[in-house]
């Protein structure tokens, strides 16, 4: 709604907002913690998410921490681009939150 050249939320744009956020938290950490690492879109290139150092399964809390801080990186426009480019000067090629979450993404398949 606009007033005077001022929008204005009301309750339901915020609500819906606020629902989005916890499906897209509630899908990362329930493909992503399971047991097989993957959110559909990894599995359609072939990636999947493990623990850094065991190469483990994430599990349900840390795919938790680590989706919401990729939300809280994505809030800031610097936080969003710095995030996403930071896999091309690091050794590992992890993201920033990869990185707080102690978690790499590798390769499932290779192409043939």
């Amino acid at each position: 709604m606009t007033r005077n050249g001022v929008v204005q939320h009301n309750r339901y744009s915020i609500l819906a907002l606020l629902v989005g956020i916890v499906i897209a938290i509630l899908y990362a950490v329930i493909f992503i913690g399971g047991p097989g690492g993957k959110t559909i879109g990894m599995m359609a290139v072939g990636i999947r998410c493990v623990r850094d150092e065991s190469f483990a399964v994430v599990g349900y809390g840390k795919a938790f921490g680590r989706s919401l801080i990729e939300l809280l990186l994505r809030i800031t426009l610097i936080g969003f681009f710095l995030d996403y480019l930071w896999p091309l000067w690091d050794a590992k090629n992890q993201t920033l939150h990869d990185k707080a979450a102690k978690t790499v993404v590798l390769r499932s398949r290779y192409p043939r």
